[in-house]
């Protein structure tokens, strides 16, 4: 059909969207028309794994990347689409369904239709329960104890948060990249504007507040610890063991 002239409009628009996902046959189909396009035809190939497409298809085409939205234009969209519905939701549980929706806004607005279907009222212990993630304060409560070297109060803390029934793999991977975080404004601190994309001002202050209490000697190690632990606990059947031993390991080596 993309031979046949558009009948209302100058262009035809044919997308495809994870083009990645095509077979070899169909790539190769594809690469006639693509070599000798109509006048009339624009081509957008949507991927997301670009190593995927093949040479041969990729060398005909311009690439343009699409990067991940501001956390705080994701915010301001989200309050404007909970004005507009006339719904019921707290400031802090629109940061957090904006930050689960990792810089999209197609993602956050999913949230936002899930969480508003279950419940009228919706506060961030609303979004923490129903979906099983942690907003960014108990995170950095987390981070807190860590850094301050409180074994006690971080043990209880992963206790409390695996009791109720929170996803201790997805804490560990936001301790990573919140000590990541922490640790690369300490070496480098003109990182700060880019953080601003990610975090809200109070969640950037709670960075820069951590970065007085970071230790390379102890903290780096720490964090490759927790790496290691993230890979281990997503197998594992004791999902918080690997994330509890880490710390203990890292806190007792330094006494």
């Amino acid at each position: 059909g993309v031979r046949l002239a558009p009948s209302s409009y100058a262009y035809k628009i044919i997308i495809f969207d994870e083009v990645h996902m095509l077979s070899k046959g169909a790539f190769n189909a594809l690469l006639k028309t693509l070599e000798e396009p109509p006048s009339h035809a624009i081509f957008i190939l949507a991927t997301t794994e670009y190593d995927k497409v093949p040479p041969t298809i990729a060398s005909r085409a311009q690439r343009f990347h699409f990067r991940k939205l501001a956390l705080s234009f994701t915010i301001e969209k989200i309050k404007g689409i909970v004005k507009a519905e006339k719904l019921k939701v707290d400031d802090d549980a629109i940061e957090l369904i904006s930050a689960l929706g990792e810089g999209s806004l197609r993602d956050a607005e999913s949230i936002l239709s899930q969480i508003t279907s279950l419940k009228e009222n919706v506060s961030i212990e609303t979004v923490e329960k129903h979906l099983g993630k942690l907003g960014f304060n108990r995170v950095a409560a987390l981070a807190d104890l860590i850094l301050n070297r409180d074994l006690k109060g971080a043990l209880s803390r992963i206790s409390e948060i695996n009791e109720g029934g929170y996803n201790v793999t997805d804490l560990t991977k936001e301790l990573i990249h919140y000590l990541r975080r922490v640790l690369t404004l300490k070496y480098n601190p003109d990182l700060e504007t880019e953080f601003k994309k990610e975090l809200t001002a109070k969640e950037l202050d709670q960075v820069k507040a951590h970065v007085k209490l970071l230790d390379a000697t102890k903290h780096i190690p720490l964090l490759k610890s927790l790496i290691t632990a993230y890979s281990q606990m997503r197998y594992s059947p004791f999902a918080s063991i690997p994330l509890e031993v880490a710390i203990i390991e890292l806190t007792k080596e330094k006494e």
